[in-house]
């Protein structure tokens, strides 16, 4: 997940730290109002919660190289998303 998340609580350091910028970037992309800002979000935290569970990357660049799409793949999400 993060550079060298091997431990439960290192992974949820990196989980709360991605959660934050995505926060931060749901908050000042979209001009929808604060129950259409806390949706998107949910729906964000969920599909981070299941690709942390389900990808196993071997090594750290694969890890960086997973969550480098991931982000992209949100961040699409957000921007694409019907008002």
């Amino acid at each position: 997940m993060d550079k060298n998340a091997g431990s439960v609580f290192e992974q949820r350091e990196a989980l709360a730290r991605l959660r934050a910028h995505l926060r931060d970037e749901v908050r000042t992309k979209n001009a929808g109002s604060v129950f259409e800002q806390r949706e998107a979000l949910a729906r964000l935290r969920a599909h981070l919660r299941d690709e942390v569970r389900t990808k196993n990357a071997g090594s750290v660049f694969e890890q960086r190289e997973a969550l480098a799409r991931l982000r992209a793949h949100l961040r699409d999400e957000v921007r694409n998303r019907p008002r």
